[in-house]
């Protein structure tokens, strides 16, 4: 099965074929830095664990401190050896980081620890997390940024479904609802098909049709679209998101992908309604967004202002 390339893979461009993308040199960290910044955090962090702990401290304090460190150490070696996927994992490894410093901060004020323990960790954590940020940042590059946008005119030409009929014609049979995802291991966007899959009688009882973008390969799309009942539904592939930046869908901020808000629904839809996580397929910092299109023309819209938000198909297919 060939594997779809994500937006910062590398993709050699050629004088004969300007219409792709190219890496950035130095955009993003060798899999050899990272590693050695992992084996690096991993020495400190040794060093760190088993210095002297002060008296004052509970007797699981060193083993609980070893074993949180121990995570990250795995988690930040794992994302290091895979960072096309791996990088969300590096967010999560911030956070904890972040909440270090503050839990050390107010430790030591409270007089819970003194300045041998509480200055080594509270300067550990946030240079690390410094670090690790700035890898996020690196991945984060766009790298289709200075590539011209295709009008959206040509994108609707240009967009082809896996039977090879364009966006355009299909608008031209009857108005298209066409629903961008993220990726395919992204839990709201199994909730989205989820929703479509229940909602789609009405969809197409007002006369509108489904068509589903997003960066997977072929055959990715239908095993997904097959598990949740949508094996016949228009699909497109866009791995390199031509088509969504056509639309003018934005790639998240930090608040969009990562909030309080983001995390406590991907709670409830990951692991309360059972859709989960899967695999970081394409470019995770992508935005989702639903529009209605008729006879090549956009004449309803929904762009998510979070990852997490829920937009009722119904609702825009039935409004024309």
């Amino acid at each position: 099965m060939t594997r779809a390339p994500s937006a910062w893979s590398r993709i050699e461009r050629s004088k004969n074929r300007p219409d792709e993308f190219s890496e950035r040199e130095g955009s993003v960290p060798s899999t050899a830095v990272l590693c050695l910044a992992a084996i690096l955090h991993s020495c400190v962090a040794g060093m760190v664990v088993t210095s002297p702990a002060p008296s004052n401290l509970p007797s699981w304090f060193p083993l609980g401190m070893a074993s949180l460190i121990l995570l990250e150490v795995l988690v930040f070696s794992y994302a290091a050896w895979n960072l096309e996927s791996g990088w969300p994992l590096l967010v999560g490894v911030i956070f904890l980081k972040l909440g270090g410093v503050v839990t050390s901060l107010v430790a030591w004020n409270q007089g819970m620890i003194d300045t041998r323990l509480a200055l080594p960790t509270i300067l550990f954590d946030a240079f690390w997390s410094v670090v690790l940020w700035r890898i996020v940042s690196w991945v984060h590059r766009d790298q289709a940024e200075g590539v011209p946008v295709m009008p959206l005119a040509d994108a609707l030409v240009a967009a082809k479904d896996q039977t090879g009929r364009t966006l355009l014609s299909l608008s031209n049979e009857s108005p298209v609802l066409v629903v961008f995802l993220r990726h395919f291991g992204c839990t709201f966007c199994r909730e989205a098909l989820a929703d479509l899959a229940q909602q789609r009688p009405q969809i197409e009882a007002a006369g509108t049709a489904i068509t589903i973008v997003h960066m997977g390969t072929e055959e990715e799309a239908n095993f997904m679209l097959n598990g949740y009942g949508l094996a016949k539904t228009h699909h497109i592939s866009d791995p390199l998101r031509r088509i969504y930046r056509s639309f003018e869908l934005r790639r998240g901020r930090v608040g969009q992908l990562f909030g309080l808000s983001v995390w406590l629904r991907g709670f409830r839809a990951g692991i309360l309604n059972r859709h989960g996580l899967g695999r970081l397929q394409g470019d995770g910092f992508q935005m989702p967004g639903v529009f209605v299109i008729d006879h090549g023309k956009i004449i309803k819209e929904f762009r998510h202002q979070s990852a997490s938000d829920r937009p009722d198909y119904r609702k825009l297919a039935a409004s024309r």
